[in-house]
């Protein structure tokens, strides 16, 4: 696994970055003592002396530049001493303030070393997992991933506590420094649960904000064998979050891999809802361009759905348009719904031309009870001499006989997401 060195301070907070900057750049000028103890070597009683001289100072931040700069001369030898005066620093805040620059410097020397010390030494809790965070931090920039994850698989191997959070601090600094490729097999190894659906939404998110050819690059990359369904769910997840920002990148991209095996049923409809929310007609375009499928049907009617609900006075005509056309036929249950309490006689008329058998008889029934309502003498005269099924003369005969109130339930389309309206069962 080879990587590029990037800054590696950038993993650290900022403050305390550009304080170890200062004291690396030589720039803290408070006394000739900080100067010397940056240059010369020091024994490990040396090291411990210095670092409890810099614990002690109380300005927080000429405490950081004098440790910063005693750290500068931290090696193999002395490590020991450093350590001991960090661990015998009190409160905890000044434990973590220390132990974090301490983890940052050693890691540079012998992070193996340094978790080993954290994992023996340091006590639960927000000390170690700072320093073990930090060290991390430090050693993935310098290209130290294939040893780190090594040594990660040998604590898990072993059952040590530590094994889980730390694959889990190596992910998130693979993540920030924006090595996604490296990231991919760990990502793959999470269970395909919400935890992972979150961190596939932030990966996508901050990706498209700065790359979306390289977002797209880097899902194209993944195995299509990648465990526990990692293509299809980051493929679906990126596709929607492209639609919102390029409706047309996201379109195009679908065109390229959407019709692969792999890839799940919603990604079309995902692409045509966020594009239909801001342009319904070019949605519409795009669909119209793609072969005839289920998936199609189902995108098409998603976007009338939401188009109605959203905007009937823009949509309505333009519906009304094409509704002849037959790849509108998916279009023909929404808009019918949609007519049931603005025109329950218009919607039995669409109702009839709708090409599924459930779906037709339910807009008919429902029709039919709310224009009861508003006009028996002229529903009953319909029905007399109405085209319908046995079935469906027999249940909307039925629904006549039945008290006012019980003869159709109370639907609205509007209130739909887009899918087949569940009243229908």
């Amino acid at each position: 696994m080879t990587m590029s060195t990037s800054s590696s301070g950038k993993t650290i907070p900022f403050l305390l970055s550009l304080l170890l900057l200062l004291a690396l750049m030589g720039c803290d000028d408070r006394s000739s003592s900080t100067e010397v103890l940056g240059k010369k070597s020091m024994s490990s009683s040396e090291m411990q002396r210095a670092l409890f001289e810099a614990l002690a100072t109380e300005d927080m931040i000429e405490r950081m530049v004098v440790l910063g700069v005693a750290l500068q001369s931290l090696d193999e030898s002395n490590v020991d001493g450093a350590a001991q005066a960090v661990m015998e620093s009190s409160p905890e805040a000044l434990r973590v303030q220390s132990m974090v620059p301490l983890a940052y410097r050693w890691a540079s020397i012998d992070p193996v070393a340094f978790f080993d010390f954290a994992r023996v030494e340091l006590p639960r809790g927000q000390v170690r997992g700072e320093a073990l965070r930090t060290a991390i931090g430090r050693w993935v920039p310098d290209g130290g991933s294939d040893q780190l994850l090594q040594y990660i698989e040998t604590l898990q191997e072993q059952g040590a506590e530590e094994a889980k959070p730390m694959r889990s601090m190596f992910l998130q600094s693979l993540l920030f420094n924006d090595y996604l490729d490296e990231a991919t097999p760990l990502i793959a190894a999470m269970p395909d649960d919400e935890q992972r659906h979150l961190m596939l939404l932030r990966i996508v998110v901050e990706k498209i904000k700065v790359n979306p050819d390289g977002l797209i690059a880097w899902v194209n990359s993944i195995p299509v064998d990648a465990p526990n369904n990692l293509k299809p769910k980051v493929f679906s997840q990126a596709v929607k979050i492209m639609a919102l920002n390029y409706p047309e990148k996201a379109a195009q991209w679908y065109e390229e891999d959407g019709y692969e095996d792999w890839v799940l049923n919603d990604a079309m409809p995902l692409i045509a809802t966020e594009w239909g929310k801001e342009d319904p007609e070019a949605a519409f375009e795009w669909m119209f361009s793609q072969p005839p499928s289920d998936t199609r049907d189902t995108a098409i009617r998603g976007v009338v759905y939401r188009w109605q609900k959203a905007s009937p006075e823009t949509s309505e005509p333009w519906l009304r348009s094409r509704l002849s056309d037959p790849a509108m036929a998916p279009a023909l249950y929404p808009f019918a719904q949609w007519l049931l309490y603005q025109d329950p006689v218009e919607a039995i008329a669409w109702g009839t031309r709708i090409p599924d058998q459930r779906e037709r008889e339910y807009v008919i029934t429902q029709s039919f009870g709310l224009w009861l309502q508003k006009d028996d003498a002229a529903a009953l005269e319909w029905l007399e001499t109405a085209d319908l099924s046995p079935g469906l003369r027999r249940d909307i005969k039925q629904m006549v006989s039945m008290p006012v109130k019980r003869k159709f339930k109370n639907v609205d389309a509007s209130e739909t997401d887009g899918a087949v309206a569940d009243e229908k069962s």
